[in-house]
């Protein structure tokens, strides 16, 4: 099964083990790929009876945004059993790809800071990592309209694998504020998924006679 729980440097290896009545280890096999660089022991140390148990192991030592390897192994007085492979790729955080993206740069706070705007658009270097877009050229903003009631709409897209920051949607009346979120303020149209991407819409809950309808996208940290 897929791992959990995973971060820019951590993820829980999980596996469906049936001991068959026999008293059976369980064993990780893992590593970048391509290879297997390492084994782990799996909890429960023995797995006994006859009913499925999950085997977890919890890896701390992985790298950001790396794609990994890994299998089980059963063993017990019967034999050895490998299952199948199974891949993953752990999350940016926002230093490893302000180091891809800047290089040496990435430490000078004018130019790779989250803060930063080198390319001089609308977004920062958080909002350009949050939304995957590149910070060394100029892209245009989200998509706005009014839907069928009058109702402010906002579309955006962003990928999934960007660990410490969260995007939310606020909306006012005016754009000295005040912003808010939730019900009366901004409600949610509709998020599709595809591959590693997903694209969100939100509305205004404003009535649509509200001829003044302001959206906002706001990236912020992610709480720990």
């Amino acid at each position: 099964m897929p791992p959990s729980d995973l971060t820019p440097t951590s993820a829980v290896l999980r596996a469906t083990v049936n001991a068959c009545d026999n008293a059976t280890t369980a064993s990780f096999h893992w590593g970048p790929l391509p290879g297997y660089t390492a084994t782990n022991l799996a909890v429960p140390g023995v797995i006994t009876g006859t009913a499925p148990v999950i085997a977890t192991c919890w890896l701390t030592t992985l790298q950001p945004h790396t794609t990994y390897r890994c299998r089980v192994q059963a063993v017990n007085s019967q034999g050895a059993t490998l299952a199948q492979d199974l891949t993953f790729t752990t999350p940016y955080d926002y230093t490893t790809w302000a180091a891809e993206k800047f290089g040496a740069a990435a430490t000078n706070p004018d130019v790779g800071g989250p803060g930063a705007n080198p390319d001089g658009d609308a977004r920062d270097n958080a909002a350009e990592f949050a939304l995957g877009l590149e910070p060394g050229s100029v892209e245009t903003g989200v998509l706005q309209s009014r839907d069928a009631q009058g109702r402010l709409t906002l579309t955006y897209s962003h990928p999934l694998d960007r660990a410490g920051v969260t995007l939310a949607v606020d909306a006012a009346t005016d754009l000295a504020g005040p912003w808010s979120s939730g019900p009366g303020a901004t409600a949610g149209v509709s998020a599709t998924r595809q591959d590693n991407g997903e694209t969100v819409t939100f509305r205004t809950d404003f009535p649509g006679t509200q001829a003044r309808q302001f959206l906002r996208l706001r990236v912020q940290e992610a709480e720990p």
